[in-house]
C-alpha cells in the first residue's frame, strides 16, 4: 500500500515458476497428507517479462493456503493456462484448485480484508496473520491482473489469477524446440491404469491420452485384476498401480496378476505409483513383482519418459 514495491521485469520460464511452486509445496503438503500437482501443458510462450520474485510470491501465498486449509487425503492442483494472445502479450491463467474446507459466502465477501481469518473449528490448527490472500491480491493488481474466488463450504475453493505478460518470443521458441525433440512418446501403447483418487486418475489419463495412449481406468486393486483377466492376451502393454486403494491395493492387485496362468501376467511391465518414496518402499513395489516405481505427485515428462524407456526395454 506505501507503493514501494518495484518490479523488475526479466525473461521468466512460466513453467519452472509453476514447477519450483510445487516442489517447495510438497513437504508442507505431505505432513498434512494433501497430494499437490501441477499442469503447466496448456502453455504455448513460457518466458515471459516479469518480476519473478513477485510472481512467485502472488502465486505461493495463495497454494500455501490451498495446502493449509485443506483435509486430509486432499489434493492441490495449480494449473498455468495461456490465453488471448495479442501482438507481443498474452493473457496467462494461474488456478490453484483444492478439496478443502471452503469458505462460507459471508467470509468470501471479506476475504481480501487485511487480518480477515474465519474463525472455525475445522481450522484451528492453522496458523497466519490473514494478510496472504491480501498481498496476493494487491501484487496481481500491481501487475495489471486480478485474483477472483469461487468456494463452496466444505468442498474447496479454486483461485483464478488472470495476469497479462509480455511473450520473449525468441526464448520461448527456442524452449518449445528442445522439448519436442526431447519429449518421448506413447503413441501406440495400450496401458491400464488404477488409481482410486478421482483428481490423480484425471490428471494421469489427461497426461497419458495428450502423450498418444490409450487408457482403461480402474478406481480400486480389484477393477484393475478384473479389467486384465477379462482382456484378451496382449492386450494392455503397461499397467500403472496405485498403491493404497480400497478393496484390493496395489501390492495385493499385483501378486494376483503375475499368478495368472497367462503369458502376458508374467510379462507385462507393472509400474508402481505411490506418495511414499523411501527406499522400503521401492523394495516392496519389487517383491510384490512390479517392475518400477513414480513418486506423486505425478510429473508428466517424468511419467512418460519413465513409461517409454520401459517399454523400448521390453521391446529391446
Amino acid at each position: 500500500e506505501s507503493g514501494e514495491v518495484k518490479l523488475d521485469l526479466q525473461p521468466t520460464n512460466l513453467v519452472e515458476v509453476v514447477e519450483e511452486i510445487c516442489q517447495i509445496m510438497e513437504h508442507q503438503a505431505a505432513q498434512l497428507g494433501v497430494t499437490i500437482s501441477c499442469d503447466r501443458s496448456g502453455i504455448s510462450h513460457p518466458v515471459v517479462m516479469a518480476s519473478s520474485l513477485h510472481l512467485k510470491r502472488l502465486i505461493m501465498n495463495i497454494a500455501s493456503n490451498a495446502v493449509k486449509y485443506n483435509k486430509p487425503g486432499g489434493a492441490v492442483r495449480v494449473t498455468c493456462s495461456e490465453h488471448a494472445q495479442e501482438g507481443g502479450a498474452a493473457t496467462y491463467r494461474f488456478v490453484i484448485a483444492d478439496t478443502g474446507i471452503g469458505m462460507s459466502s459471508d467470509f468470501q465477501n471479506r476475504v481480501f480484508d487485511p487480518f480477515s481469518r474465519e474463525q472455525r473449528k475445522d481450522a484451528e490448527h492453522v496458523t497466519g496473520t490473514g494478510l496472504g490472500t491480501v498481498i496476493a491480491k494487491q501484487l496481481a493488481e500491481l501487475m495489471d491482473g486480478d485474483l477472483v474466488y469461487e468456494s463452496r463450504f466444505g468442498e474447496g475453493t479454486v483461485c483464478t489469477i488472470t495476469l497479462p505478460l509480455t511473450i520473449d518470443f525468441e526464448a520461448s521458441s527456442t524452449l518449445n524446440e528442445h522439448h519436442a525433440h526431447d519429449r518421448a512418446t506413447l503413441a501406440g501403447m495400450n496401458i491400464l491404469l488404477a488409481e482410486d483418487n478421482d483428481l490423480n486418475r484425471e490428471i494421469a489419463l489427461f497426461i497419458l491420452t495428450e502423450a498418444g495412449a490409450k487408457v482403461t481406468c480402474a478406481d480400486d486393486g480389484f477393477k484393475a485384476l478384473g479389467a486384465f483377466e477379462q482382456a484378451e492376451a496382449g492386450t494392455f502393454d503397461l499397467i500403472l498401480m496405485d498403491i493404497m486403494m480400497p478393496n484390493m491395493n496395489g501390492y495385493e492387485a499385483t501378486r494376483a496378476i503375475r499368478s495368472l496362468s497367462r503369458e502376458d501376467a508374467r510379462t507385462i511391465p507393472i509400474v508402481a505409483m505411490s506418495a511414499n518414496a523411501f527406499t522400503e518402499d521401492k523394495v516392496r513395489c519389487r517383491e510384490a513383482g512390479m517392475d518400477g516405481h513414480l513418486t506423486k505427485p505425478i510429473d508428466s515428462d517424468k511419467l512418460i519418459d519413465a513409461l517409454a524407456k520401459i517399454m523400448a526395454a521390453k521391446e529391446g
